[in-house]
């Protein structure tokens, strides 16, 4: 019998303070309503079972959903994402649910009580939190500097929620970029832009590491793609004909 896909958070401690088991718990919890709006664009389109082990500070949570692709992309969002944060590289995962996970990961001293890991598990997948994961995730949210430019790479997600954005790949640095703007009347030329080449300006904010964390966009175009750019000897072609 195939196992009931889940996400489990363990605290790893025997006995730990109401107030801090609430923070963490609460965290956990708006963490799983967070990335089940977040796959079905500001809709609900995930709901949870939770079960907590008795005797323990292990909660799991049992996605349900209509559609298991959105519990697929959920778990991978979540699994993908902390892995990406492990390693201090950009993730796709929005703010609100960097911020859970920055609450949860925190690590806690004081008479007596002490947590300094938390193993969060994906499908019995294990990956722990801890206070690299909280550092990562300052630099990632934390603005350093804006300034005005442009990025250009390929659009991979777009969202509704929270206004029109949508997500490249930096075409020099391959990472995540989000593209925010709120001008209703570009929707349509956006979602026709998808998995195409683009060319957006506006304010991009930068992280303490001088990476895109998003771009306020003013304006964006579709570039061409570079299997229709004209070659060397087609450039030639068209100089000889004349």
């Amino acid at each position: 019998m195939t196992e009931e896909k889940n996400i489990i958070l363990n605290i790893g401690v025997e006995k730990i303070s109401a107030k801090l088991f609430r923070e963490k718990v609460n965290s956990f919890l708006d963490l799983l309503n967070e990335v089940g709006k977040f796959v079905g664009e500001g809709k609900k389109k995930i709901s949870w079972q939770i079960s907590v082990e008795k005797g323990s500070q292990i909660i799991k949570a049992f996605p349900k959903s209509k559609a298991e692709s959105y519990i697929d992309t959920a778990l991978n969002l979540i699994d993908e994402g902390i892995t990406s944060l492990s390693k201090g590289t950009s993730t796709l995962m929005p703010e609100k649910m960097l911020e859970d996970i920055m609450i949860i990961s925190k690590p806690y001293k004081n008479n007596g009580e002490s947590i300094d890991k938390i193993l969060l598990s994906v499908n019995n997948k294990p990956q722990t939190l801890d206070n690299s994961i909280v550092k990562n995730i300052q630099d990632i949210i934390g603005i350093s500097s804006q300034a005005y430019g442009t990025v250009e790479g390929k659009l991979e997600v777009v969202s509704k929620r929270h206004g029109l954005s949508f997500v490249i790949a930096d075409r020099l640095t391959d990472k995540a970029v989000k593209c925010v703007f709120k001008d209703e009347k570009l929707l349509e030329r956006v979602f026709e832009s998808w998995d195409k080449r683009v060319s957006v300006y506006g304010l991009i904010r930068y992280n303490k590491r001088g990476e895109i964390i998003s771009i306020l966009v003013d304006n964006f175009r579709v570039l061409l793609d570079k299997n229709k750019l004209p070659t060397s000897r087609d450039v030639l072609g068209i100089f000889l004909n004349n």
